[in-house]
């Protein structure tokens, strides 16, 4: 990570305020936006970042949530900011979706510069340990049996959670109601008191709850199975070959 921030560092001065004043980047605190409540994966890898950048810099990198309408309240924070490099924003892959789900009021592909994709990961399928199921094929049969019993938490409609769940729900045949949040803290937290039944959760801040058996994983939906919880099953291993999604 220390490598990463170091790479990282140099881009952003270089990007931001050009060759000849790069060494004199940051001259004040940098601002990461994040458009999702605190406790979700963007949230986690947002304040990963500013820790190191903060060390790198040697000036304070903070972390600033703006959650709702799928993110988008954060890009518009970062869009109307000046374009000096010291306002930058954290998005997931459901930043290049936002426009086909809402109306935007700034240009999704030229108002912001794209730097670098920091992660790459897989969802873990997870349910709340009361949901009478142990594996994913038993949720399926479940949502056959009664499709209006359980509901999925996103964290909001358009996000990459919605859009993977959703694509599960389509591969599958099934129909479970969603309940969109602002952010995948919220989302987790309601999933864990029961509120909602089922949520795709990232390795980072899911399979914590798992471990200590708030929630029971069904499934991760990368091809093969993860170091991190090499006994539960991929979505390709419960019968749906063709399902693969990371974010």
């Amino acid at each position: 990570m220390k490598s990463i921030a170091t790479w990282l560092a140099a881009l952003i001065a270089s990007l931001a305020v050009g060759a000849a004043a790069a060494q004199q980047y940051p001259a004040k605190p940098v601002k990461i936006v994040v458009g999702f409540a605190p406790g979700g994966g963007s949230d986690f890898i947002a304040r990963v970042i500013a820790q190191k950048l903060t060390e790198r810099f040697g000036t304070q990198v903070i972390v600033e949530n703006r959650p709702g309408a799928g993110s988008t309240l954060g890009s518009e924070v970062v869009v109307k900011s000046p374009p000096d490099g010291y306002t930058l924003l954290l998005t997931p892959a459901s930043y290049t979706v936002n426009p086909s789900v809402y109306k935007l009021s700034f240009d999704a592909l030229n108002d912001i510069t794209p730097i670098v994709q920091l992660s790459r990961g897989p969802y873990v399928v997870a349910v709340n340990p009361s949901v009478p199921a142990k594996t994913l094929q038993e949720l399926v049969a479940l949502a056959k049996r009664d499709p209006d019993k359980l509901a999925y938490a996103s964290s909001g409609n358009g996000s990459h959670v919605h859009v993977a769940t959703e694509y599960f729900l389509y591969t599958a045949g099934i129909r479970i109601t969603h309940v969109p949040y602002k952010g995948t803290g919220p989302a987790l937290n309601d999933t864990i008191a029961g509120t909602t039944q089922l949520i795709f959760g990232s390795v980072a801040t899911a399979l914590q709850y798992v471990k200590s058996g708030r929630l029971r994983a069904l499934a991760v939906t990368t091809p093969k199975r993860i170091a991190a919880a090499p006994e539960v099953p991929t979505v390709a291993e419960a019968g749906y070959p063709t399902y693969e999604v990371t974010n």
